[in-house]
């Protein structure tokens, strides 16, 4: 039985996404067609169901989210949405998480967990809107004293809604302005309002960009890295996350060559390298 079900969860990790018909053009892959096989994974005979290139070998897995510049994404399931403070009840319209309204609180919130000191930038939603009334889209922080007792304070960071019998819809709520993730002292989500019940819930998507800490007022290395220094944001940073600490006697050293040693030191700080003896 173990062996069996280790075998159905090894198939459905390789497989990709199982949407409604017409929901989104064919992605890349092999369409799964066998009852028996969707069955087997949880998704009815007319579920839509690719497998995806690669499924069944070591593929690689996808690249991280390094850098600035370039955005990255984290998903949240539409079962992840769970009622605000009763009730909630939902159906499934295809098996693949998604959430169709049915009963109970109207109201339901998924968490959106970031990286600290990332910059939330929006939240897509997908979203199938069939009725008269809209589906409410909203991003919301709700933030306590860092470490003693108080009230919460919730800030909403952006809203938006379907429309109206539009049928299947992709939604942006933009954060305006952005907003820097502290997860010290705030939590972070999105809520959606439902309007009648069917309304579908697929996915939302949230999109963030990593960022560098600001630059403090005093310096770390006086003697060569000064506030005034062009490099001294990112020296700083580095210093801060504890993956320099300079060359001795309060300087820096920005002109001398990095070794393979000090290479190591940087990466593997930087990176949290742990491997089990």
């Amino acid at each position: 039985m173990q062996k069996k079900l280790c075998s159905v969860l090894l198939t459905m990790a390789v497989l990709g996404v199982a949407t409604l018909a017409g929901a989104a053009d064919a992605p890349q892959g092999t369409r799964i067609t066998d009852p028996a096989v969707l069955a087997s994974m949880g998704f009815g005979p007319d579920a839509i169901v690719y497998q995806a290139p690669g499924a069944g070998s070591d593929a690689a897995p996808a690249p991280e989210g390094w850098g600035i510049t370039s955005s990255s994404q984290v998903s949240h399931p539409g079962n992840e949405f769970r009622g605000r403070i009763s009730t909630y009840a939902y159906d499934t319209g295809v098996g693949a998480r998604d959430a169709s309204y049915v009963s109970g609180d109207t109201f339901v919130d998924a968490a959106v967990n970031l990286p600290s000191g990332a910059l939330w930038e929006s939240t897509r939603f997908w979203l199938s809107d069939n009725t008269a009334q809209d589906i409410g889209l909203f991003l919301f922080q709700s933030c306590l004293p860092a470490s003693g007792a108080g009230a919460s304070a919730q800030l909403q960071l952006g809203t938006g809604s379907s429309t109206g019998t539009g049928g299947f819809q992709s939604v942006v709520v933009t954060v305006a302005p952005a907003t820097t993730i502290d997860n010290n002292t705030c939590i972070y989500w999105a809520r959606v309002r439902y309007g009648a019940a069917g309304h579908i819930v697929q996915k939302a998507r949230s999109q963030y960009r990593l960022q560098i800490s600001p630059a403090p007022a005093v310096a770390s290395f006086p003697i060569d890295v000064p506030t005034t220094h062009p490099f001294f944001r990112f020296v700083e940073a580095m210093a801060a996350s504890g993956l320099t600490g300079g060359c001795g006697g309060g300087s820096f050293c920005p002109d001398q060559p990095v070794t393979r040693g000090q290479l190591s030191v940087f990466l593997a700080s930087a990176l949290g390298l742990h491997f089990p003896n």
